[in-house]
């Protein structure tokens, strides 16, 4: 797979796997939540793949500050862009992260 076509199947992934998670912890309304979800990970998931490459040596150690960022980062945006509070906002993040990297870990 080339570079643009990976990013993206992992873009539409990504997006998959965490629209439960993102669903069950922050209410509202439907259409709304789903933008957000797909424009958070627009922001997020190209932070994370510029990140790695260049840890690329130490990449379990990498993974795990990226990984962690990207909680950081998309808890603060849902509590922005959703007005939800910090603690639904890490709990979302936390499980949503979780989720697409233990799939990313293992199948790619």
């Amino acid at each position: 797979m080339t570079y643009p076509v990976s990013f993206l199947f992992a873009f539409v992934l990504t997006i998959l796997l965490e629209f439960f998670p993102f669903m069950f912890f922050l209410r509202g309304c439907f259409k709304t939540r789903f933008l957000y979800l797909v424009l958070i990970n627009a922001v997020t998931l190209p932070l994370l793949w510029v990140f790695m490459p260049f840890f690329y040596r130490f990449y379990p150690v990498s993974l795990l500050f990226g990984e962690i960022l990207v909680v950081v980062a998309e808890a603060v945006l849902i509590v922005f862009l959703l007005g939800k509070n910090w603690g639904k906002a890490f709990k979302a993040s936390i499980l949503m992260n979780a989720l697409s990297a233990l799939v990313g870990f293992v199948f790619f």
